[in-house]
């Protein structure tokens, strides 16, 4: 013997570990991004948000609630806030209004694995389908979005990769899309590629080099600006986010997805 030790990082060992999902934990995760649709439904609706009274707080705290009732343990926020003709800050809260485009940001922890969901609803007015129809098409163009980074995924290509082919393809589409996708799993921001950052959209060094593999969970969180007329041509964005599977070579979206404004 040479007497010569080499030493060899296992932080790729333990990050593949983490980030591998087995067929049970992907079903029971199934099972979690269901009951995690039910919550946020239940909150927004009628019973529990009144125009000119509820604040984005109210809807914060009842989607807390929901969850700890049934044993959940929430591990951000919750997050709720609204998108309203004439203010510039897609991210606004306070006292809720008839035709403000609410969104949420929701996420909870139950045997170990978390979920992480954001949904857009309209709390609608009287007479204004011609608005409805905009702010559909919002959600729709933040679906293509989706199309494109479900995809390009590809067992073996970089995060970073997988961002840049999928911000590639949307601009050609004419989408205005921002992608910043993260593995879930024991950890909310879970190990694993991360794919683009709200704030980054170059590529990560590191966690963004990550490669994709199979058996894996991710939150499939993004953004797409469009442009609404009727809103005097306000940029509204469509916040959408799912928790999926990448199994097999195909995003499974485990319990569907957003594919149209849900309605209060």
């Amino acid at each position: 013997l040479s007497g010569k030790v080499n030493l060899v990082s296992a932080e790729n060992i333990a990050i593949n570990w983490l980030q591998t999902r087995t067929d049970r934990e992907i079903e029971i995760y199934r099972h979690l991004d269901r009951i995690a649709h039910i919550i946020i439904w239940n909150a927004f609706s009628r019973e529990n948000i009144s125009s000119g009274m509820t604040t984005t707080r109210d809807v914060e705290f009842l989607l807390k609630r929901l969850a700890v009732d049934i044993g959940l343990k929430t591990w951000f926020g919750p997050d709720v806030d609204f998108q309203r003709r004439g203010v510039e800050d897609p991210r606004s809260t306070g006292v809720i209004e008839e035709g403000d485009l609410l969104h949420c940001d929701f996420g909870f922890v139950f045997n170990g694995l978390a979920t992480d969901t954001q949904q857009m609803f309209y709390l609608k007015r009287e007479g204004q389908s011609s608005v409805l129809e905009e702010l559909q098409d919002v959600i729709f163009r933040t679906n293509e979005v989706q199309d494109i980074l479900a995809r390009n995924f590809i067992e073996g290509i970089s995060g970073n990769e997988l961002l840049r082919m999928s911000l590639k393809d949307a601009a050609e589409k004419g989408l205005d899309a921002t992608i910043y996708s993260h593995p879930v799993g024991y950890h909310g921001h879970g190990a694993g590629p991360i794919i683009g950052l709200w704030n980054n959209q170059k590529g990560i060094k590191g966690t963004g080099d990550l490669k994709i593999r199979d058996s894996t969970c991710f939150a499939m969180e993004l953004n797409n600006r469009t442009p609404v007329a009727s809103w005097s041509g306000q940029s509204v964005y469509g916040f959408l986010e799912e928790t999926v599977a990448f199994r097999d070579g195909e995003i499974d979206y485990l319990d569907g997805r957003q594919k149209e404004l849900f309605l209060i």
